[in-house]
């Protein structure tokens, strides 16, 4: 739907990644807060269509699983080099150029990297991810005469190969922190997974918008800079993190109406707060990761559930990210089925309701899950 409204056509979805056309001006895409980075597309091969240009798709797939030898790994290796060569530069530079507004003039050589990347570890000790980069290198440097730079290059090319498909591509836009008017001094949650956060919560103007576990601020900075019309609270039981929001605050080019202060939500009003004080929610749970455990979170999360109950008005909504590693405590704790909670305490029962739950790939990296939650009329416990 965004990108639909950025002009954009949307041809493929897959785990962390979405192909698309763009029919709208780079500025718009410039100004997108919804994706981590756009790259362009110099070829793709799929398994199980048709090679790219002599590149067989099963050995992208054997490559992948390590089911070749070193003979054969070879064979592979020089298939890959030649797919590279084959493939049509002068569009995809032409539209990177566009997008990045730089590139060497006419007569000049670019100085260039490549990086590549496997998705899967089987088959890392057949063809790691820098020998596939160098190879790439290598065969762009012969073919093009282009130079090697790999501290400071002008284009970079990106290799990645996974058990599906080989994609090479040209990073152009990289949604940096500290951009559109919100330059944090600590990196927090990504900005284009903290817009998005937001923007399902639907904020309106008027509303007190709370992130009872806002670590540095990052997703509360964001919230500031695309509602400005909103008062924001923000809510953390680390003085450390407290103070690191702070000084992200201080970042902003307009802070606007946005508090922070020291509370635990995992403690029975524990948040500095009354009653059905807050219009709409948002925050990154603890994945049990970096901060607590998963076993943790069986006790804090129908914990953090109720406070957050308590303080969100009847008919407000809550927008919740974790980990799929979560699931089943998320799921317990909002059907207060979790063993943490006793089964005679009734009154926690149907505090929310499940709007919508959607799992994404979080930066190749994690499964996760977002959770939109409607609070309902039962009254939480006093």
């Amino acid at each position: 739907e965004e990108l639909a409204r950025l002009g954009c056509r949307v041809s493929e979805a897959v785990p962390g990644r979405l192909y698309f056309r763009s029919l709208g001006s780079p500025e718009v895409l410039r100004a997108a807060r919804l994706v981590e980075h756009v790259g362009v597309v110099v070829f793709r091969c799929a398994a199980g269509e048709g090679g790219a240009e002599g590149f067989l798709p099963d050995s992208a797939r054997r490559l992948s699983s390590g089911s070749v030898d070193a003979g054969e790994r070879e064979r592979c290796v020089a298939q890959l080099r030649r797919s590279v060569l084959a493939a049509d530069w002068r569009q995809p530079l032409a539209l990177w150029s566009l997008l990045t507004g730089r590139f060497p003039g006419p007569g000049l050589v670019p100085r260039f990297r490549v990086r590549a990347k496997r998705s899967v570890k089987a088959g890392k000790d057949i063809l790691p991810s820098d020998v596939m980069a160098a190879e790439v290198g290598a065969a762009l440097e012969e073919a093009f005469g282009w130079h090697v730079e790999l501290s400071a290059p002008e284009v970079e090319v990106r290799v990645h190969l996974n058990k599906d498909e080989l994609l090479v591509s040209l990073p152009a836009l990289v949604q940096a922190a500290g951009s559109h008017g919100c330059h944090l001094a600590h990196a927090g949650l990504h900005p284009s997974v903290s817009w998005a956060l937001v923007r399902t919560l639907a904020i309106q103007s008027g509303d007190v918008v709370l992130d009872p576990m806002c670590g540095c601020g990052a997703l509360l900075c964001e919230a500031v800079c695309g509602s400005r019309a909103a008062a924001f609270i923000g809510c953390d039981m680390d003085p450390q993190q407290l103070a690191a929001a702070r000084e992200n605050a201080r970042g902003l080019l307009d802070p606007g109406s946005l508090q922070l202060m020291r509370g635990d939500a995992g403690l029975h009003r524990g948040l500095p707060l009354a009653d059905g004080s807050v219009d709409g929610l948002v925050t990154d749970l603890p994945f049990g990761n970096r901060y607590g455990s998963v076993a943790r979170n069986e006790a804090l999360y129908p914990a953090a559930l109720v406070e957050f109950a308590r303080v969100v008005r009847r008919g407000g909504r809550a927008v919740l990210l974790t980990s799929r590693a979560n699931a089943g405590t998320m799921v317990a704790a909002l059907w207060q089925l979790s063993p943490t909670v006793h089964p005679e305490d009734a009154s926690r029962a149907g505090l929310w309701e499940l709007e919508r739950r959607r799992h994404f790939r979080l930066f190749h990296k994690v499964d996760a899950c977002v959770y939109v939650l409607r609070r309902t009329s039962a009254e939480p416990p006093a």
